[in-house]
């Protein structure tokens, strides 16, 4: 734990203190000193300025220029939330000050049996930081041995502690030790370390689920925000740079320069906000946190039945924490770096759940079937050719179809990410070269038509968030997957004991697969005969 609290200290609470002093300063750049109030006073002085003869055209620049910056600093502002992002920062920072209080305060404490009962406390801290209580051991090892390229100590983003964990903070050691030792005493769960140990684990996923809400709301936001943003922008661009054409080139006309540069510069500044939204898809980023919350209150639920049953063992909290870990490297909640690949090379389904178990050779798998004959633990030669039928068909229909239908949305989203910010680049150099006569009329023409058609992209690609749509057929597909690989894990235990109740097993893949148990047996039978139309096996 010393390690631990050195490693918080000078790694995560310190950078995260520089975070939120950096994108402070540029918040209150654009809110006062540099932008926003001061450029669009200013612009409203001079249009009240504009018929002053003795200042010149300078009144109407700072009129219609200002204008367009005014709109690129509070979309940049506003529309990509930046005080939202200073507050998330301050409350990383709360955050890990918090864990380290808490270490402090147990370290400090003189009587050994005063403290949080030590495998708990460090189970908890394991879990806060994104870590098994393995990965936190070798953490502070190492971070004794390197100063200044060590890890980081959390490998989560926090959003804020759970209210069940501050009132927590609130007590005294020796009262969450009382607590521990009630919560041990749940019905039909033998072993004293295991019930404290789930609750924590209950409470971490519970944790895990509101971060993730959280977090996809706010990215949810930015979706909606900057494609209206983005879209004002493009489609003022298109009609400044027609409103300078209209106007004719000349000493007595000084609104032509004005408009022209008025579209430069928001088709400039559409095209760089639009590399950044196009490089990590805030409707796709929503999805993420969406699926994370959802399995996070599956998990919360699954620990939830294990204490109904009374059927807790180690082996429950292994698994528990085990799942954690993969939903946390599943869903990162990080933005950069950190984030899932937007368009991977290859797709494949999404995989949140740990490795079951190892492969078995083929002579167990052949055992397997002679005891599964007997009608041992609910299972039957007749349920394994069930499910090795609808193993097969899974793997044929549902999981390869979502591969596939993947593919075909990353490749539109793909051409639409290169063909939004391209657009906009061409238009932005159309209407700073709309005067050159060597060109033509083709400026004007990608000045125009590109911001319209800047839009049209840009409302296809995140109004209608195919992002959103790649990462729901991935998630699917991963859906999918993990179906296969727990009847693939059943079928292949070599001890009939050892596997999950057969009539248990099948009613739950028959209801996540929205049939009837008869459905499921149908099912089987009829793929088994059918080959290329057979039906897929997911409703």
């Amino acid at each position: 734990m010393m390690g631990i609290l050195g490693t918080l200290k000078k790694k995560d609470t310190d950078e995260y203190m520089k975070l939120g002093r950096l994108v402070l300063g540029n918040n209150t750049a654009m809110a006062v000193a540099v932008a926003g109030p001061a450029i669009t006073g200013l612009a409203a002085t001079n249009a009240g300025l504009m018929d002053s003869t003795s200042l010149g055209q300078w009144p109407l620049m700072f009129a219609v220029v200002g204008g367009a910056l005014a709109t690129v600093v509070n979309s940049l502002e506003h529309g990509g939330q930046i005080g939202m992002i200073f507050e998330l920062f301050r409350n990383y920072v709360g955050f890990y000050r918090q864990l380290e209080e808490e270490i402090e305060f147990n370290l400090e404490e003189a009587d050994m049996k005063e403290r949080e009962n030590g495998t708990l406390f460090e189970l908890r801290m394991a879990l806060q930081l994104g870590r098994s209580p393995s990965e936190l051991r070798t953490l502070s090892s190492t971070s004794r041995l390197k100063h200044d390229d060590e890890e980081h100590a959390g490998k989560l983003m926090p959003i804020m502690a759970n209210l069940e964990q501050l009132v927590m903070n609130e007590i005294d050691t020796a009262s969450a030790s009382t607590i521990a030792r009630k919560q041990t005493a749940a019905p039909g769960v033998d072993d004293g370390d295991v019930a404290p140990k789930l609750y924590a684990v209950m409470e971490a996923a519970a944790d895990r689920a509101q971060m993730h809400d959280i977090i996809g709301a706010q990215r949810n936001n930015w979706n909606h925000l900057l494609l209206n943003s983005l879209n004002a922008m493009t489609l003022t661009a298109s009609v400044a740079a027609g409103l300078a054409a209209a106007i004719p080139l000349g000493q007595w006309s000084p609104g032509h320069g004005v408009f022209k540069v008025s579209s430069a510069l928001l088709y400039s500044a559409a095209t760089v906000m639009l590399l950044v939204v196009n490089k990590i898809q805030p409707s796709q980023l929503a999805e993420e946190q969406r699926n994370a919350a959802r399995l996070f209150r599956k998990l919360e639920k699954k620990i939830q039945t294990t204490f109904a049953l009374g059927t807790g063992t180690p082996a429950d909290v292994e698994d528990a924490v085990d799942r954690v870990l993969a939903l946390d490297k599943a869903y990162p909640l990080a933005l950069l770096p950190g984030m899932l690949e937007k368009f991977p090379k290859t797709v494949e389904p999404t995989v949140w759940w740990p490795k079951l178990g190892r492969q078995r050779s083929p002579q167990q798998i052949s055992t397997t079937a002679r005891k599964g004959a007997e009608g041992i633990n609910g299972w039957s030669k007749g349920l394994e050719d069930v499910m090795t039928g609808v193993l097969g068909t899974l793997k044929k229909k549902d999981t390869d179809e979502y591969v596939k239908l993947g593919r075909l949305v990353l490749g539109i989203n793909t051409a639409m990410a290169v063909a939004g910010p391209t657009i906009t680049g061409l238009a932005a150099a159309g209407a700073g070269l709309m005067d050159s006569s060597s060109l033509g009329q083709w400026p004007l023409m990608f000045a125009v038509v590109g911001g319209a058609l800047a839009t049209v992209v840009n409302s296809l690609e995140h109004g209608g968030q195919i992002g959103m749509i790649f990462e729901l057929f991935r998630n699917c597909a991963g859906f999918y997957r993990q179906l296969e690989e727990e009847i693939e894990f059943n079928l292949e235990g070599a001890d009939v004991k050892e596997r999950e109740n057969g009539e248990l097993f099948e009613l739950r893949m028959a209801l996540q697969l929205g049939r009837s148990p008869s459905e499921l047996r149908t099912l089987s039978s009829t793929s088994r005969r059918k080959r290329d139309d057979e039906e897929h096996a997911g409703k």
